[in-house]
């Protein structure tokens, strides 16, 4: 098709086609337009935004393309979240170009809410196919090992800032994005062994803060290695590298979601009254889902820790008291060159820690390594 050919053209052939795959979409649109993102859908999202802004465009047309949409998208995509979230960006550059008029939605806009209508029965036939997911899930748990958990943990107690992240996120619950970056702590004036967990993501702003019990370690030790976690530097590319640690240490897919699953488990078996409280509803309450969201909360009861007895993930034994170096002790590199500067930098690494000073790449170059060195290291880590 030749690109001078009219918008009202294209909306016509791309009724005639059809389109049932992703693929077939993406070669339809790319009849209309060169610039595209990774998937059919998303560049058919940033095509019909453009059009909607092209001035020329009349609303005839935008509406039948409209009407078009609510048709393929939905059976391309076979999510109506996401299905959703198209219409609802769509609507929103509706609404710019036809704006309000004294307080009154433009016919513009109200009309795309008749033209781009995800049916009663699509949302109905994906809930039950959700239903059945969520059912195969429950029907067999996923076991870990209490022993082995409580043993990396306790050692994580005196690791790197990796381990001190797996050991904050598993000791709470709370997303890593939330220890690393959004959510802040303080002890619960009201329950012992328990936090206020403030900035709490995925929410609709119905949940400004929850509060929580702690696993394994008291909440002075989590808020202290809160504060030196978030006094290291830049946290924002550290996912990665947990969940490659994780993947590690228990030999299998494990992320950090699975950690907010294992806590999930073990805060109710250890905190709730199974007389007084469902798991699912206990568990939305305690991770900071919203309250009707029961699909979320469901999906976090699929792990079950084996322990013999449930009351050590109440407190890690304490850690053998050792007085920490004064800055001055803390190991420098060598100038000469002995291949050992890996393995110089881990010693570095754990007294920091350990005294509680905060570093970055930039600053480990002030005990003597270069940036190869550091960036090796935290490769491997």
């Amino acid at each position: 098709m030749s690109q001078k050919q009219s918008l009202r053209q294209w909306v016509r052939l791309l009724k005639k086609s059809n389109p049932t795959t992703d693929s077939a979409l993406m070669d339809i649109v790319k009849l209309r337009t060169g610039t595209l993102s990774r998937t059919g859908v998303m560049s058919l999202q940033k095509l019909v935004i453009a059009e909607i802004e092209n001035d020329t465009n009349t609303f005839k047309t935008l509406h039948e393309l409209f009407n078009i949409l609510n048709v393929i998208v939905p059976v391309i995509t076979d999510k109506p979240t996401r299905a959703k979230a198209m219409f609802g960006i769509l609507r929103k550059s509706v609404k710019q170009r036809f704006p309000d008029i004294d307080g009154k939605q433009s016919a513009e806009y109200g009309k795309t809410y008749n033209s781009m209508r995800l049916s009663k029965e699509y949302y109905d036939g994906v809930r039950e196919a959700t239903a059945k997911v969520l059912v195969q899930k429950n029907t067999g748990k996923a076991n870990y090992d209490g022993g082995k958990l409580l043993e990396i943990l306790q050692n994580a107690r005196s690791g790197d800032i990796i381990d001190n992240i797996i050991l904050l996120q598993a000791s709470s619950g709370a997303r890593i994005a939330e220890i690393t970056d959004a959510s802040t702590f303080k002890k619960s004036p009201d329950k012992e062994q328990h936090v206020i967990q403030s900035g709490i993501l995925k929410t609709r702003g119905e949940k400004k803060f929850v509060e929580k019990p702690l696993l394994y370690i008291t909440p002075e030790e989590f808020i202290q290695r809160f504060k030196i976690m978030r006094g290291s530097g830049d946290n924002s590319q550290l996912n990665p590298r947990v969940n490659k640690r994780l993947k590690k240490l228990f030999g299998n897919g494990t992320t950090s979601h699975h950690l907010r699953k294992m806590y999930a488990d073990l805060a109710y078996r250890v905190y709730a009254d199974p007389a007084k409280i469902s798991q699912s509803f206990y568990v939305s309450n305690v991770l900071g889902h919203d309250s009707a969201d029961t699909v979320s909360a469901n999906s976090y009861t699929v792990v079950n820790v084996v322990i013999d007895d449930i009351n050590r993930v109440r407190l890690l034994p304490p850690v053998p008291e050792r007085p920490p170096p004064v800055v001055g002790d803390i190991p420098h590199n060598l100038k000469t060159r002995d291949g050992k500067s890996g393995e110089r930098l881990k010693k570095t690494i754990e007294a920091l820690n350990l005294a509680g000073i905060p570093f970055t790449h930039r600053s480990l170059g002030d005990y003597g390594y270069g940036a190869r060195v550091v960036r090796a290291y935290f490769k491997k880590t």
